[in-house]
C-alpha cells in the first residue's frame, strides 16, 4: 500500500478505514488505498441533503500558503485520531493548536499549544480560535453508550454547533468535520453503503449515531449558506495510541481474547 503523509481533509461523504502504523497514516477505501491529502469540499447547493461535494483543488493547503504562521486547531486532538493527525501537521511544519479535555500525549505536547475546553461550554471556546485559519473538528463521545441520557447529544450535537459557531466568528477559512460513516447506514440494510446514502432520524441505529447524524444535519445547513465546511466520515480507526479503547478497538481485543 502506498504510504499517506497528510490528512489535510477528505473527499465529502467518503468513508475510510483509517489504520495508524507509527507515524504513518493509511487509508482503504472500497478495496484500494486512498491519498486522503486530496480534498474536496462541500459547496453552497440546492440538492438533496447529501450531495456531491467538489472542489477543483486542495482548500485547506491553498488557506495555508496565503496564511503563514497562522494556527491551525484540532479539536479532540489528545484523542487516538485527534493525535495521530496532530502529528502529521506538526510533521509538516504547521502552528497546532490542541482544544481538549484532556492534556495531549508526551511526544507532541512540547510542540503544540493545548487549551483545556469544554466544547459545550461557549466561555471556554472564546480565544480557541483566535489567528486560526483552519480547524478540524474531533472532539466527540464515541463511546456506543454513555452513563447518563442524552450525553451523546449534548457532546456531539451541541458541542458541534458550539464549535462550528465560535469558529465562524473568528472567520476561519476552512472547517473540516469528522463525522463517522455509521450515519449512512440503517436497520436491515443489506446493500453496500454509498457517499450518497439517504438516511432519514428514524432509520439511524442507536444514540451515538443519532447524535453524530444531527450533528452532520447541522453542518449541511451551514454548507448551504455558504461555509467554507469540509465533512469527512471515517470508519474503523485501529493501531496504536488508543489508550481509552474505542469501540473499534475493543471489538478487536475481545475477538482476539475469544469472547
Amino acid at each position: 500500500r502506498d504510504c499517506l503523509r497528510g490528512v489535510s481533509a477528505g473527499a465529502v461523504g467518503c468513508f475510510w478505514i483509517i489504520c495508524f502504523r507509527g507515524d504513518v497514516l493509511y487509508s482503504r477505501s472500497e478495496g484500494a488505498t486512498q491519498d486522503v491529502s486530496a480534498s474536496r469540499c462541500v459547496e453552497p447547493h440546492s440538492g438533496s441533503d447529501r450531495p456531491p461535494g467538489r472542489c477543483a483543488s486542495d482548500p485547506i493547503r491553498q488557506s495555508l500558503n496565503r496564511d503563514e504562521g497562522r494556527v491551525i486547531v484540532v479539536t479532540g486532538g489528545s484523542g487516538f485520531v485527534g493525535s495521530h493527525l496532530v502529528r502529521l501537521l506538526l510533521a509538516r511544519g504547521e502552528k497546532v493548536r490542541i482544544a481538549d479535555r484532556r492534556e495531549p500525549p508526551c511526544d507532541i505536547a512540547l510542540s503544540a499549544d493545548f487549551v483545556s475546553v469544554d466544547i459545550c461550554d461557549d466561555a471556554t471556546l472564546r480565544t480557541v480560535f483566535c489567528d486560526a485559519v483552519v480547524v478540524y473538528h474531533l472532539a466527540a463521545n464515541p463511546q456506543l453508550w454513555a452513563h447518563r441520557r442524552g450525553e451523546f447529544q449534548r457532546v456531539n450535537y451541541w458541542g458541534t454547533v458550539h464549535v462550528l459557531q465560535a469558529a465562524l466568528r473568528h472567520r476561519v477559512r476552512r472547517i473540516v468535520h469528522v463525522s463517522t460513516e455509521s450515519i449512512l447506514t440503517r436497520r436491515g440494510l443489506e446493500d453496500v453503503i454509498t457517499e450518497n446514502q439517504d438516511v432519514s432520524r428514524r432509520e439511524v441505529i442507536g444514540p451515538y449515531c443519532l447524535s453524530k447524524w444531527r450533528a452532520e444535519r447541522y453542518v449541511w445547513l451551514l454548507a448551504r449558506a455558504g461555509a467554507p465546511v469540509t465533512i469527512v466520515n471515517p470508519t474503523l480507526p485501529i493501531g496504536p495510541g488508543d489508550w481509552l479503547r474505542t469501540p473499534p478497538t475493543q471489538m478487536i481485543l475481545d475477538i482476539c481474547l475469544g469472547k
